[in-house]
């Protein structure tokens, strides 16, 4: 299974961020490979939401990176970190 890490600082409510990333038609813009995404079925940023997308992969292919949102844990608390 392919993974990835990364790291940075956002000035933003931890809360703010979490929402931001769980949804998925966000992920272009903090992605620089995915080329495109699409919600397919359930609700957007929940448990059960399909997302059909294409990462730019080697030659300049497109790789499918279809996922579903199969957990979600709030964090809350502005002592908490992601």
């Amino acid at each position: 299974m392919a993974t990835a890490a990364n790291s940075v600082d956002i000035n933003r409510p931890v809360e703010a961020v979490c929402r931001f990333l769980a949804d998925g038609l966000n992920n272009p813009k903090w992605r620089s490979a995915v080329a495109e995404i699409n919600l397919v079925s359930g609700t957007g940023s929940s448990v059960g939401a399909v997302y059909k997308q294409a990462v730019k992969g080697p030659f300049g292919r497109k790789v499918d990176g279809d996922y579903r949102l199969v957990e979600a844990t709030p964090i809350r608390g502005s002592n908490s970190k992601l």
